[in-house]
């Protein structure tokens, strides 16, 4: 329960140069990896970059990917988009459980959704030659920050409601 009160999400960037683990960007790939999926498809493809120039390239893509020049690794998370399916869902699960493993190893991250934006996709294709049956739905940022948040406790009663609304 530590990593879901502790996941936070850091918008002005990431600091210093260290680098994250491929062990660490391993375990939290493998973390998407096992998200549940709509009749269990796996749908999903993981862009891991770390190249300083494609990273500062998508920091460009729009105003909310501006902390991407500051990360040490930066996931896109993509699906086939020929598929009908709930290929959005199915990346948000992965997603979900990518940014809770990073929490888990002290990892600080961002989440960027960069779907449904037809002018990203095409961008994207010429950065990371993104096939044309692929969408990217989610780009995630990876680093490590000077300063951590303190917990989230994002409790509202309020909101729940028993048989009916």
């Amino acid at each position: 329960m530590d990593a879901i009160y502790k996941r936070r999400s850091y918008h002005d960037g990431f600091s210093g140069t260290a680098k994250i683990s491929d062990d660490d960007i391993e375990k939290i790939v493998k973390a998407g990896m096992n998200a549940p999926s709509a009749m269990n498809t796996q749908p999903w493809e993981f862009v891991i970059v770390n190249d300083p120039d494609k990273l500062a390239e998508l920091a460009n893509l729009t105003p909310g990917t501006r902390a991407v020049a500051t990360a040490s690794q930066t996931i896109l998370l993509c699906a086939d988009s020929e598929t009908v399916g709930y290929q959005a869902l199915n990346i948000g699960m992965a997603a979900q459980n990518m940014l809770l493993a990073a929490a888990d190893l002290n990892i600080a991250s961002l989440t960027m959704g960069i779907w449904p934006n037809d002018e990203v996709q095409t961008t994207l294709r010429k950065i990371i030659n993104l096939p044309e049956s692929t969408t990217a739905y989610l780009m995630l940022a990876f680093g490590y920050v000077a300063e951590t948040l303190p917990p989230n406790d994002r409790w509202l009663p309020e909101r729940i409601h028993y048989n009916v609304f």
